[in-house]
């Protein structure tokens, strides 16, 4: 379940986002519990026993403004989606530092429902692209592992090898055909035969040597038969991701 609060101190306001985000998750798909604060104090005593997944945090309010609150987030959660519902559009550069996943503008009821609508989508791309995936070990162990943690998959003979960024290597019976079934392709994409890569952890495309730099400076081939299809993926995720 996805935990979300909502903070603002404008409580018709606040009424109206809890409907309008409960319906619009709900129609998404997205399994979630909403939680509504007119204090941004009662929300982060809550945050601190147990961080939100997603939180919607208005910038202008008395005592702690969204950005004191927001510093205190991130101390406690760097995984928090931090969506900022602000009047003021100019405050919205001052914001990168909490590195907020959107905004939504206080503007007329159309627009505003129209970008609220256009944030919960992307969120819903987000939420289920990172949603751990389940590995079934040897000898009978099961493994949960965040999709982050990926950073490429190789096959070899009946196996396949999960690269995680700690190092380790995951080693499970199966075909690449196994892996692509259970990897999100927003995130990951095919490069090879061989290989499937986690698009989060490209540093960039190294064409003239045919090749993708990943990080910790690990090169992977790319063949010219999937050349196209990354491009394609590529694009999309930096469209969706960045």
């Amino acid at each position: 379940m996805i935990n979300v609060a909502i903070c603002d101190d404008n409580k018709a306001f606040l009424e109206l986002m809890c409907r309008m985000v409960s319906e619009m998750m709900t129609e998404f798909g997205i399994f979630f519990q909403v939680t509504d604060y007119l204090s941004g104090t009662v929300f982060l005593e809550h945050h601190k026993q147990e961080p939100f997944d997603v939180v919607f945090l208005d910038i202008v309010m008395p005592k702690q403004n969204g950005f004191e609150i927001a510093k205190e987030i991130r101390k406690i959660s760097e995984k928090t989606y931090i969506i900022f519902v602000t009047t003021e559009d100019g405050l919205i550069y001052d914001s990168f530092d909490f590195r907020p996943f959107h905004f939504v503008p206080k503007s007329s009821s159309e627009l505003f429902k129209a970008r609220l609508y256009h944030v919960i989508e992307k969120l819903a791309v987000h939420l289920s692209a990172k949603r751990p995936i389940y590995l079934e070990m040897a000898f009978g162990e099961k493994r949960y592992v965040e999709p982050s943690e990926i950073i490429s998959v190789t096959s070899k003979a009946n196996y396949i090898d999960y690269c995680l960024s700690s190092g380790e290597i995951l080693h499970v019976r199966g075909r690449m055909e196994d892996a692509e079934n259970i990897l999100s392709p927003r995130l990951f994409t095919r490069i090879h035969n061989r290989n499937i890569i986690n698009m989060a952890h490209i540093k960039r495309p190294d064409y003239p040597n045919n090749r993708i730099i990943m990080s910790g400076d690990r090169t992977i081939n790319i063949s010219r038969k999937y050349k196209k299809e990354f491009d394609e993926a590529y694009t999309k995720y930096l469209r969706d991701f960045s």
